[in-house]
């Protein structure tokens, strides 16, 4: 698709900066219609659900958070990202266990490249590893660039969608989607699993973490 559209890779961000973008010679999109834009998001968001077994979008309440979460554990996170991170991890073990019964393969992550959270996601991975795959599951955790696969510019579209829902409408944790063509394409509530992480799922982690007297760090 991106051969036929005479793209070098996609990025939900720059295809979206219609503000800007026009004024920037190296635009990837300078010139084109807004027909053809949207042709090209319609042409490219059923792929990411048809070559895929299933979709999962993490998200947190970061009001909840920066209430519920003590000091020393804000602390120790750094970000409420890898907070999302444990939510997202749980999501996906938590999936593939209801679709198979016994580990066949592995699961190897891969995040876009990221100074900022390369060492403590990676950090993170292994904690989750350690403490919730009995199963053993997860095999290793990879942070790369996305214009040099597509597997994450398809997610990075994914993302930017269910941002999209979750900013448009959500009643007590629960998404709301809409049967329009976007969000069907992208099988958004049915192939795509939202897990949200809300003030009562955040207070049963604070409440594991001092009920089994554990320490808001990585281990040395």
């Amino acid at each position: 698709m991106l051969d036929r559209y005479q793209l070098p890779y996609f990025h939900m961000s720059e295809y979206n900066n219609k503000r800007y973008g026009p004024s920037k010679p190296d635009w990837l999109y300078r010139g084109w219609s807004g027909e053809k834009m949207h042709k090209l998001l319609l042409e490219l968001q059923p792929i990411a659900k048809r070559w895929t077994l299933f979709g999962v979008a993490a998200r947190i309440n970061v009001k909840a958070y920066n209430e519920i979460v003590p000091i020393e554990g804000r602390t120790w996170l750094q970000h409420p990202y890898f907070l999302c991170m444990l939510c997202f991890y749980g999501a996906v073990l938590e999936e593939i266990r209801a679709r198979f019964k016994e580990p066949k393969s592995k699961l190897n992550f891969v995040f876009d490249v990221s100074t900022q959270f390369n060492k403590y996601g990676a950090n993170m991975f292994s904690e989750v590893q350690k403490d919730s795959d009995n199963e053993r599951w997860m095999e290793a955790i990879t942070f790369t660039n996305s214009r040099e696969h597509m597997e994450l510019q398809a997610a990075d579209l994914l993302a930017f969608r269910a941002r999209q829902v979750e900013l448009r409408n959500s009643e007590k944790g629960r998404v709301v989607i809409r049967s329009n063509r976007l969000d069907k394409d992208l099988g958004l509530g049915k192939h795509v699993v939202f897990a949200l992480d809300d003030d009562v799922s955040m207070r049963h982690k604070v409440r594991q973490v001092q009920e089994r007297a554990l320490k808001w760090e990585f281990p040395p």
